[in-house]
Order: structure tokens, then C-alpha cells, then sequence
């Protein structure tokens, strides 16, 4: 039985991924910057900027798992083409560790 990967989109998508992790990072590190908001003398200013806070941390908690998956996608597609590639070019045989 012969196995064909597309390597070529393995390694598009690796691409892809890739793009998709540094705009988690630009998105996460402008978010981190982002300050409360100005609410001066408000009654209940510091009940907001609080809330605020605690808004703005768990966004940024969901953004960095979202990123770690990425990553990790991004580079378990890496290394299923490499091993692939090698496969085709007979470097590799242990194609057995690679299968789904």
C-alpha cells in the first residue's frame, strides 16, 4: 500500500500558522498595553477598573492557549512533513510513527 502526503500543503499550512501565531503575539502584546480606562472621579471607578482588569487578563489568558495551540499545530504539521520528505527522499523509514 503506497501513502502519499502532500508535503506542499503540509507546508502552506505551516506557513499559515505561522502568520496566525505572530498576530496572537501582536494582538496579545497590544492588549497587555492597553490601560484602564480613564474614569476619573466616578463613583464606582475602582469597581470598573477592576472588572476591567480581570476582563482584560482572562482575554489575554484565552489568547496565549489559542497561540500554544497554534504553536503546537504549527510545529506537529512541521514535523510530519520533515518526516514525510524524508520518507520520499528514503532517509526515513519509520513511516509506522507517523500514521494517524
Amino acid at each position: 500500500m503506497s501513502l502519499h502526503v502532500d508535503t506542499t500543503s503540509l507546508r502552506q499550512s505551516v506557513r499559515t500558522l505561522d502568520d496566525r501565531v505572530s498576530d496572537l503575539a501582536e494582538a496579545i502584546g497590544g492588549l497587555s498595553d492597553l490601560g484602564s480606562p480613564p474614569l476619573g472621579t466616578f463613583p464606582h471607578a475602582q469597581d470598573v477598573i477592576a472588572w476591567h482588569d480581570q476582563a482584560k487578563q482572562q482575554v489575554l489568558d484565552r489568547l496565549t492557549q489559542l497561540q500554544n495551540a497554534l504553536v503546537a499545530l504549527r510545529d506537529g504539521n512541521a514535523s510530519i512533513a520533515q518526516a514525510y520528505e524524508a520518507v520520499e527522499r528514503g532517509t526515513h523509514h519509520d513511516v509506522n510513527r507517523h500514521t494517524a
